[in-house]
């Protein structure tokens, strides 16, 4: 099984795509800075994720999900709610909505 998720750094207003086998711990990698891509955005938060059968599967989903406008990455996690990682989340993801149509 393979998850993908989205997280945010709200240091650097920035969502980041990925994929993982282990969600905590790629989350954990992403906040001690271990990983080079968000290494400069510390602190992250979990968004969003959902599970992949396939690699295949998660690989094209994240694809899809990294070439997504902000606005249209938000958009996709409200369709999406019930993979939403909590109610924190889901205000956050809400707030983000009104500020884009605003």
């Amino acid at each position: 099984m393979f998850q993908v998720y989205i997280i945010y750094s709200s240091s650097a207003n920035k969502f980041y795509k990925g994929l993982t086998k282990h969600l905590d711990n790629s989350i954990r990698r992403h906040n001690n800075g271990l990983e080079m891509a968000t290494k400069q955005a510390i602190p992250w938060i979990l968004l969003w994720s959902t599970d992949k059968e396939s690699f295949p599967e998660a690989v094209s989903l994240v694809r899809k999900l990294i070439n997504l406008t902000t606005n249209r990455i938000i958009k996709f996690m409200l369709s999406h709610k019930e993979e939403i990682s909590g109610s924190d989340a889901f205000e956050l993801i809400n707030k983000k909505a009104k500020r884009t149509q605003g």
